[in-house]
């Protein structure tokens, strides 16, 4: 593994440990909880986390195309902590298997393209 991955992988294991401590304990009530209308409640924000970066390191990086329900993410409710941890358990080992043989030619080639369709790597 290219040390600029192992150096992302590691700051990934480090952001999602935090998540994964912020969720220890947390009954679902309070994962659905919104302090207001229109704000998205923690288990949606961890949802969405989770799908953004399956789908950016799995599809865009790792060239494999992803199932993804962007609108589903956001409509999460009634998912336990243990469900939310192993999203991003999940992603996590696929950032290892993905950036195992990844080189840093393959993440310069385009990726897909922006709405106004400008490519991006």
């Amino acid at each position: 593994m290219h040390q600029l991955l192992a150096d992302y992988l590691e700051c990934m294991e480090r952001l999602y440990n935090d998540i994964k401590q912020a969720l220890d304990g947390l009954p679902e009530q309070a994962l659905d909880w919104s302090p207001a209308p229109d704000v998205n409640s923690i288990a949606v924000l961890v949802a969405h986390a989770a799908g953004s970066g399956r789908m950016y390191i799995g599809e865009k990086a790792g060239g494999t195309l992803m199932s993804r329900d962007r609108d589903a993410e956001f409509r999460t409710h009634g998912r336990s902590a243990a469900d939310l941890v192993a999203l991003l358990d999940e992603n996590l080992n696929l950032a290892r298997t993905v950036f195992a043989n990844l080189t840093l030619e393959e993440l310069e080639r385009t990726a897909g393209t922006t709405r106004s369709g400008t490519g991006y790597s």
